[in-house]
């Protein structure tokens, strides 16, 4: 069995890394609209650092419910998978305002890495699994 921190540091690595197509992507489309100054890499960059930590907490949520489950203890990981959640909502929207109210972030290319979880997830699913951490 791993130890939860060497199973969220994996998990949390793979999507660091899966977020760098992602952000050379939106660079790239800010250039060809001829919408590109520093404020777009900043924004990227803060937008990926945040997605990925939002998506570490979770993953360390899970698994710490996970275990919980394993111990019997089902309402409590269900209230702390609950609870994490609202949380981490609420503590991203606060993040992403603060950088916005600090105008040196594209608030489009703050924004938008917050969608990339899902879709690289996805993405490694249906290639067969293979580099998704934990299978």
């Amino acid at each position: 069995m791993m130890n939860s921190r060497k199973y969220v540091m994996r998990q949390t690595t793979f999507m660091a890394l899966c977020h760098i197509p992602g952000i050379l992507l939106q660079i790239g489309i800010f250039l060809l609209l001829k919408h590109f100054d520093l404020s777009v890499v900043w924004g990227a960059l803060a937008g990926a650092i945040l997605a990925t930590a939002n998506y570490a907490i979770m993953v360390f949520t899970s698994f710490k419910a996970a275990e919980m489950a394993r111990m019997q203890d089902v309402a409590g990981g269900k209230k702390l998978v609950q609870t994490s959640y609202v949380l981490r909502m609420a503590g991203l929207v606060v993040i992403l305002c603060l950088c916005a109210l600090l105008g040196i972030f594209n608030l489009v290319a703050l924004v938008l890495p917050q969608t990339f979880n899902r879709p690289i997830l996805m993405i490694a699913q249906k290639a067969g699994k293979a580099g998704v951490p934990g299978q």
